[in-house]
């Protein structure tokens, strides 16, 4: 038998003494090494479990996902470098644009007056030349819409379709005498 516990005993001393009662009568310990064990074995289920699930991707899989990746980064690649060289060009074009501003821009006033001068020779010629071919082309529309007038009525005059129909003749025509209904006067 257990002594009687002191007057002066706090309670919490009390709870104590009585788990390790509790632990040290009872097969706790058997139960908690049981649970140990318990938890081992489903951890190694699991985790063989986790090697044999068809689940996860086969080798095959595996590789044929990494080639479509590097099909995919090979295409990308080459779309950026189309891009790098279209902007290669165009730098390229902006440089020759660039030094071609540069010599007008390094040209003296003599050399700029020749270069303005031909510049004006030419757009001269061409405005001559556009003058002379819209001249051309009215008098062209102009003969062709006289010729057209002229001799269109009677083309249509002629077709036969033009005689054709229902005609009615002038003797089949009725007109009231003037003042009555219908007369117009």
């Amino acid at each position: 038998m257990t002594p009687p516990n002191p007057p002066n005993a706090s309670p919490k001393r009390d709870i104590v003494e009585s788990i390790n009662k509790f632990l040290l009568k009872s097969k706790f310990p058997e139960v908690l090494a049981l649970i140990a064990v318990i938890g081992a074995a489903s951890g190694l289920v699991s985790t063989l479990f986790n090697l044999y699930n068809p689940s996860t991707p086969a080798l095959a899989d595996r590789i044929s996902r990494l080639t479509k990746s590097l099909n995919d980064s090979a295409r990308i690649i080459t779309e950026i470098e189309k891009e790098v060289d279209q902007r290669q060009e165009l730098l390229e074009r902006l440089q020759r644009d660039a030094e071609t501003a540069k010599n007008l821009a390094a040209l003296n006033s003599p050399q700029a007056n020749a270069v303005v001068q031909a510049l004006r020779g030419e757009l001269d010629k061409e405005s001559n030349k556009s003058f002379w071919i819209g001249a051309g082309q009215n008098f062209v529309f102009t003969i062709l819409g006289a010729l057209l007038g002229i001799f269109l009525p009677g083309i249509i005059h002629r077709l036969p379709w033009r005689n054709r129909g229902t005609a009615v003749p002038a003797s089949d025509i009725h007109t009231p005498p003037p003042g009555q209904p219908g007369s117009g006067v």
